[in-house]
């Protein structure tokens, strides 16, 4: 009866630990930087070839701001706003389907965390990139 109380008891923990892991805060990325003179089409293209590199399907939302969309056909669907300007950009949580975003804690599937990082890695490599070529020029 112990045994199977503390095996119940061990296999609840795990599960917990399991659900909790796949929720994270649904945090927006910021990144500044001082650019010199007017780079701002550059910081554009860095987000264009960085959504592209990783299959997000990006389309303008207005000046300086396009939504990018990361999906896997009926599993799921993550949509980001990217505000982009010569001092910086922005990744923020747009929408979502079946990501569990849970609007009153702010929190998402952990995969959230992980795409936006790496899709922000790529938008920085970019920008260094372009800019060395820029100014090599």
């Amino acid at each position: 009866m112990k045994k199977a109380l503390a095996s119940f008891l061990i296999m609840l923990f795990a599960v917990s630990v399991a659900l909790a892991a796949t929720a994270v805060e649904a945090k927006p990325i910021v990144e500044t930087f001082h650019l010199k003179g007017e780079n701002t089409p550059i910081v554009k293209r860095a987000i264009l070839k960085a959504c592209n590199d990783r299959k997000w399907v990006v389309s303008e939302k207005g000046a300086g701001e396009l939504i990018a969309v990361l999906s896997s056909g009926n599993r799921y669907s993550l949509a980001v706003l990217i505000k982009y300007s010569n001092e910086g950009y922005s990744i923020e949580y747009s929408d979502s389907e079946g990501m569990k975003y849970n609007a009153e804690k702010n929190t998402i599937h952990s995969s959230y965390g992980r795409w936006t990082a790496t899709l922000n890695k790529d938008i920085n490599a970019n920008i260094n990139s372009l800019m060395a070529i820029k100014e090599a020029k």
